[in-house]
């Protein structure tokens, strides 16, 4: 698979078990919001980023194979962003124009991918990998995005 930093890969056909069944109950979300709410939730509990592993496991950005992608812990922002297209789109409440791929920088040299979501007529931003920094759902993690500072200040000086 090639490296598509900029691009939306293609959505797959078939997909985990697990998936299938957090579409089904997606499909029952009475609203856009609630159904993308529910998608960031569990996406958010289920994934992790890792400063080190962002660097160390470089190869894992070419994975595009949704059954592996799944089963791992650490995902890079852009397979969080390519799992969470899926189940937004397969929800039947978002198609593909809905979600624009957005980037930014993180301390001005890391490269960091979330995505922008139209909600009812509104754009709102989704970084799965950034509510383990404390920024909130309807934000992003940039350059020294406060939240994101502050906690790695409290870490390094603890």
């Amino acid at each position: 698979m090639t490296l598509d930093l900029c691009s939306k890969s293609p959505l797959q056909k078939g997909m985990p078990t697990e998936m299938l069944e957090i579409i089904d109950i997606l499909k029952g979300c009475k609203s856009q919001e609630d159904c993308l709410r529910m998608v960031y939730d569990i996406l958010t509990k289920r994934f992790a980023g890792d400063r080190l592993k962002t660097v160390t496991h470089i190869a894992s950005l070419f994975v595009k194979d949704i059954s592996v992608l799944w089963t791992k812990k650490f995902l890079h922002c852009t397979n969080s962003n390519y799992i969470l297209r899926h189940l937004l789109i397969a929800s039947g409440h978002f198609v593909e124009k809905d979600i624009q791929l957005k980037w930014t920088f993180i301390r001005y040299l890391s490269p960091h991918q979330y995505v922008r979501v139209l909600l009812q007529g509104n754009r709102i931003d989704v970084d799965i990998r950034a509510s383990a920094y404390g920024i909130p759902f309807g934000d992003h993690a940039h350059w020294f995005h406060w939240t994101l500072f502050r906690k790695e200040w409290k870490t390094l000086s603890s």
